[in-house]
């Protein structure tokens, strides 16, 4: 479990997923929706199951990369501090962050 929360988690800043971090200049990185999502679903930290079933409150197709509506899509389009408190809320993530 640590092994993958470690994983998913190298590098990033964890008060910036919070949507705490207000530096400037962080040496941590700090990744959209979309490159967080990549990163949970590779390492295995998405409850894939639990988010299907889930009705999403956001454009699925923006954190994959294939939304091609911009501002005409009718849904929204979330951070990655979105996208972790939506996954959280919902026990989508195998890990404890």
């Amino acid at each position: 479990m640590c092994q993958i929360k470690d994983k998913c988690l190298d590098g990033v800043c964890r008060n910036f997923i919070f949507g705490k971090c207000k530096k400037t200049s962080c040496k941590w990185q700090h990744p959209t929706a979309k490159e967080l999502f990549k990163k949970f679903k590779s390492n295995g930290a998405i409850n894939e199951p639990v988010m299907k079933c889930n009705k999403l409150p956001f454009c699925i197709w923006s954190i994959t990369g294939k939304c091609n509506k911009g501002t005409n899509c009718i849904f929204k389009h979330v951070n990655a501090t979105e996208l972790v408190a939506w996954l959280k809320a919902y026990k989508c993530l195998t890990i404890d962050i």
